[in-house]
């Protein structure tokens, strides 16, 4: 709370405000029902400044579970399409290995021809 929060609350209570001073028209022991206008009136800030904090805090406490779930979100479908391009690449290469064994077993002049090549080349 600020001074003038703290000013603004005791007029509200009942005191008077000359210059920077704040009074009562009456002797001390007489202004107790000012005081404790004013405490209650402090008590009810301080529950409301509470209130808010708490407030706060719970938005704070949400948003950073949803960048959580927002980071984990995006780690599974990291992981899901790591997996989908693997199994892409697997089937490509087994398709690949299949579509050259027929190629061989229909062709197999040529096969032996391309292996003769190869061969050369890894001596």
């Amino acid at each position: 709370m600020t001074r003038d929060d703290i000013i603004r609350m005791a007029l509200e209570a009942g005191f008077l405000k000359h210059a920077d001073a704040l009074y009562t028209n009456h002797r001390f022991g007489d202004c107790i029902g000012e005081l404790e206008r004013f405490a209650a009136i402090v008590e009810a800030a301080k529950d409301v400044e509470h209130q808010q904090t708490l407030a706060l805090q719970q938005r704070s406490y949400e948003r950073e579970i949803q960048l959580e779930v927002e980071a984990e979100r995006e780690a599974i479908l990291d992981e899901w399409a790591d997996r989908v391009q693997s199994d892409l690449e697997n089937g490509v290469r087994y398709l690949n290995e299949r579509a050259a064994e027929e190629w061989k077993e229909k062709y197999p002049g040529m096969a032996g021809f391309a292996d003769a090549i190869y061969a050369r080349g890894n001596k």
